[in-house]
């Protein structure tokens, strides 16, 4: 939803015990009185109020952006604290560097990309996420690369370009991937209150689902997606044993590792090479290989897996493996 065109808008009213239908004293459109907006009028409209907020006399906005960035490719800002940058807030790490990426968003006509470009061929990017140093145990010097598990919408979108599943299209409205029926019987009204897109359309970046607060794929829940109730500045990785259940025994996993197995040719030996190398981006080593033939044959023989479900067996275990799921 947005605004197309600036008009007269009518003031608001105090909704009385939050009804709306019992409206009480009218609020004066104004901006906020603790900003410096004398030189605004409450009946100019927001494209103004965006120049102030953008203009070069407030740098805190140019600071919380690149902050943010920053905190999307390393997994914490260079203030931890992204939603409070004033007394309450964590401090800076690096202030000398926090100016300088604000300077270069605001030089740059406020181009995300230009300091995206910046930040991932930076040095500190490129470091490993391997060793220890005991003066800065946290990493808030960004010494090396901080180890970080991919958030609910970066596994989704991982899983579906594994399984060859992805859909590229950009933009549209929100689709409604199948929801399992333990989720959808929490609903009042199961039958209808998540129609599922239909064939493979809800194929699509996570981005893309429709969110619903009162229910929520367990894919997404279980590995920290925001809750849609407040602000989420940064997030969690949590680990409980839900996440392993969901990743070992739902429907979801088991189709992706189908799907997953469906796009490998070749012989079995030649099978999970190929998945290793897909799962992890890299090439799998002597012995990691023996362990997964020892797991193959132990299925066959042990548990009866037929030589059509064998792979997709494989392909599970590399689904979850940390090389899959952590951004080293």
């Amino acid at each position: 939803m947005g605004v197309h065109e600036e008009g007269q808008v009518a003031a608001p009213r105090i909704h009385t015990r939050g009804s709306v239908h019992a409206q009480g004293d009218e609020v004066p459109i104004a901006f906020p009185a603790m900003l410096d907006s004398a030189k605004l009028k409450p009946e100019r409209n927001r494209l103004e109020f965006a120049q102030w907020i953008t203009s070069p006399e407030h740098p805190t906005t140019a600071r919380v952006w690149v902050n943010r960035l920053w905190q999307y490719c390393f997994g914490a800002g260079l203030v931890e604290s992204s939603n409070e940058f004033g007394k309450l807030g964590t401090g800076v790490s690096n202030q000398k560097l926090l100016d300088w990426l604000a300077g270069e968003l605001v030089k740059s006509g406020w181009d995300t990309k230009h300091i995206l470009r910046l930040i991932l061929n930076s040095s500190t990017y490129q470091l490993s996420s391997k060793g220890m140093n005991d003066k800065d145990p946290t990493n808030r010097l960004h010494w090396k690369y901080s180890s970080r598990r991919l958030t609910a919408e970066e596994i989704w979108d991982t899983y579906l370009v594994l399984t060859n599943q992805m859909k590229f299209e950009i933009g549209g409205p929100a689709v409604r991937p199948k929801m399992p029926d333990a989720v959808l019987q929490t609903s009042s009204r199961p039958r209808n209150v998540w129609p599922p897109s239909p064939g493979d359309s809800a194929n699509r970046r996570a981005v893309y689902i429709h969110v619903k607060r009162s229910i929520k794929l367990p894919l997404l829940a279980n590995f920290d997606s925001p809750e849609r109730d407040f602000s989420c500045p940064s997030r969690f990785a949590t680990t409980v044993p839900t996440q392993a259940l969901t990743m070992l025994n739902s429907e979801r996993m088991n189709e992706f590792s189908e799907k997953f197995a469906a796009r490998l040719s070749g012989a079995l030996d030649e099978k999970i090479r190929q998945a290793f190398h897909l799962g992890t981006s890299r090439e799998i080593t002597d012995g990691e290989f023996h362990e997964i033939k020892g797991l193959a044959a132990d299925l066959k023989a042990k548990h009866g897996v037929s030589d059509d479900q064998l792979m997709s067996r494989i392909c599970l275990l590399i689904l979850n493996l940390n090389e899959t799921l952590y951004l080293d």
